[in-house]
């Protein structure tokens, strides 16, 4: 393949390539650069279909040379997934026109595998390290997910035919999780992370742990067993609220008069001197457990600036309660935990969409979608498709009962319900429609505002007590 010797480095910058598609980036750069033609670019077209030819002949053992059209992207993506790593393994990225030069499409395709199998074996055996040292802890969805699940992802990982793909379901909840990445890479990170969350739990007592748990699901009235939950943010919310209201370093234990006493401290202080206490105290709890690891470091700081400003928003309002579990405290505040239904499979919900678009009928459209709907997410889903008009969207919303409109408009209030109990009055709903997204919102909000008083005072009182977990977000 003739390709021009050009130093691309000034033409082909790293950020500006798109992580998940960073070949196809790559060579999009370079030929808007000019530093490759059409003649080119067709040569590394061909070169992929070739690629693709060849593995889909021994997708069928020899058979065939045809599959599914569904069949043929999903190896094309696993394609392009292994030049994604061999380019990103490169030093810069304008040096994937140089190996374009100096190799064959197969010869790049082949260390690309070699690239993915490589991180296979060190995610292997970082799983390890994480199923040997893993907390003894009586959270489901922690231990379905590095007992289950991660040898089920091991498993059935096909470097060949779908490396882009993860089958199994990491459903414990990190602090922070990048779900854009694919693949292994994927379960790299995932595992990386939960890892550094481990060692940081790891530190505190497990009789501290499980009283910490069960105070969690007394506060909030839920199944702490069975509930998405991130051990992590709760211990190192409980270590710095420890610190800052005189407790020993470490200790998780908050209790009520000492924390009314850190309210006595925190009054008058500005945001500045708040953030300097919170920075101390997140020093004490690392130099307490000798905490010298740069990655955890960072780590803890990434946190630590999402928690300051969840901890200065709360005590401007009057709400940090709401942030740490207090011993003792009496939590049968008739919290609500709400659970959706089952979901559509993606095929019937198409199907149900077109049905709706083409029916003339208001009657008919509703009839269909609570035939049909069973779960809040796909009915926010329904609204979202351009098959509901005017009118259409209040009779979608006179079918459903209170606690199911409160969870439609959840994501609506959410930012108000941070500052504590919100008061929906035809004042506030008005304001939260100045931030709207979405058509079917405006019209919901428009809803809450002509429902009668007493309706919407029992629609603002699930509103402030309903607990949605994260596997029933609807975002």
């Amino acid at each position: 393949m003739e390709l021009r010797r050009v130093d691309g480095e000034a033409l082909i910058k790293k950020e500006d390539l798109d992580k998940n598609q960073y070949f196809i980036s790559i060579i999009d750069r370079s030929s808007q650069s000019g530093l490759i033609g059409r003649p080119e670019t067709d040569n590394i077209q061909a070169g992929i279909s070739a690629l693709l030819q060849k593995l889909i002949l021994k997708y069928t053992g020899g058979d065939s040379s045809s599959v599914k059209i569904e069949t043929a992207v999903n190896i094309l993506y696993s394609v392009y997934y292994i030049l994604d790593a061999y380019a990103a393994g490169l030093d810069r990225p304008g040096d994937m026109i140089t190996a374009l030069h100096e190799k064959s499409m197969a010869e790049i395709y082949n260390e690309g595998v070699e690239i993915v199998a490589a991180c296979v074996e060190e995610t292997k055996n970082l799983y390890k390290e994480i199923s040997e040292t893993k907390l003894e802890i009586p959270l489901e969805i922690y231990n379905d997910t590095i007992n289950i699940a991660m040898p089920e992802f091991f498993r059935t990982y096909d470097i060949e035919f779908a490396a882009h793909d993860i089958t199994a379901s990491m459903d414990y909840p990190l602090a922070f999780d990048d779900m854009t990445i694919r693949g292994i890479f994927y379960i790299r990170q995932y595992l990386e992370k939960l890892q550094l969350e481990t060692r940081f739990c790891s530190a505190f007592s497990l009789k501290s742990i499980l009283e910490l748990l069960q105070g969690y699901g007394l506060k909030f009235s839920i199944d702490i067993t069975c509930t998405p939950f991130n051990l992590f943010e709760t211990l190192f919310d409980q270590s710095v609220f420890s610190v800052l209201s005189g407790s020993d370093i470490g200790e998780i234990t908050v209790y009520r008069q000492k924390f009314e006493h850190l309210n006595q401290v925190l009054y008058g202080k500005s945001h500045k001197n708040i953030q300097s206490l919170i920075d101390d105290a997140v020093n004490r709890v690392a130099d307490k457990f000798d905490i010298t690891d740069t990655k955890m470091i960072d780590y803890m700081n990434r946190y630590k600036t999402q928690f300051t400003k969840r901890f200065i928003i709360a005590f401007k309002n009057g709400n940090l309660s709401n942030m740490v579990i207090i011993d003792g405290e009496n939590s049968d505040d008739g919290k609500i935990v709400f659970k959706d239904g089952e979901r559509i499979s993606d095929e019937n919900f198409a199907g149900l969409v077109d049905l709706i678009q083409i029916c003339q009928s208001t009657g008919e459209k509703i009839k269909m979608i609570t035939a049909n709907v069973h779960s809040i997410a796909d009915y926010k889903d329904i609204l979202d498709q351009d098959c509901l008009y005017g009118d259409e969207f209040t009779a979608a919303f006179e079918v459903l009962s209170d606690i199911a409109l409160v969870v439609l408009g959840y994501t609506i209030f959410e930012e108000e319900l941070i500052n504590g109990p919100f008061h929906l009055s035809q004042a506030s709903i008005a304001e939260c429609g100045r931030n709207v997204l979405s058509q079917w919102q405006t019209y919901y909000l428009d809803f809450l505002c002509r429902q009668s008083e007493d309706r919407r005072e029992q629609i603002e009182d699930i509103l402030n007590k309903i607990i949605i977990p994260a596997e029933d977000s609807l975002e």
